[in-house]
């Protein structure tokens, strides 16, 4: 009786540990974003930034924000013409700095 005890308590204070350590990010602040550029669609995509809740994304000075990796530019660009474009990832609420801005 005694080991089935001490077999659950050692489960539940692994369990414990486990929930915790999943909760706690010791990442101070989010890379930035990496492998950008547009698609045959006219599709802005980057690779994923880990702990990212979102991106903003600056096009000659106007800033969009999207949740997803990816920025539909057909609607967004109306003249051919060459556009200067950066983007950084940003963390919600959690203690993590927003990334640099991508060159």
């Amino acid at each position: 009786m005694k080991g089935t005890k001490a077999i659950v308590i050692l489960f539940a204070a692994l369990v414990c540990a486990l929930a915790f350590s999943a909760c706690s990010d010791d990442q101070k602040k989010l890379q930035k974003p990496t492998g950008v550029h547009v698609t045959a669609e006219d599709v802005l995509v980057w690779d994923n930034v880990k702990s990212a809740d979102g991106y903003s994304v600056y096009i000659d000075g106007e800033e969009y924000d999207t949740a997803s990796n990816s920025l539909d530019l057909f609607e967004l660009l109306f003249e051919p013409k060459t556009y200067g474009i950066t983007l950084k990832a940003y963390c919600k609420d959690r203690g993590i700095d927003d990334s640099d801005w991508s060159e």
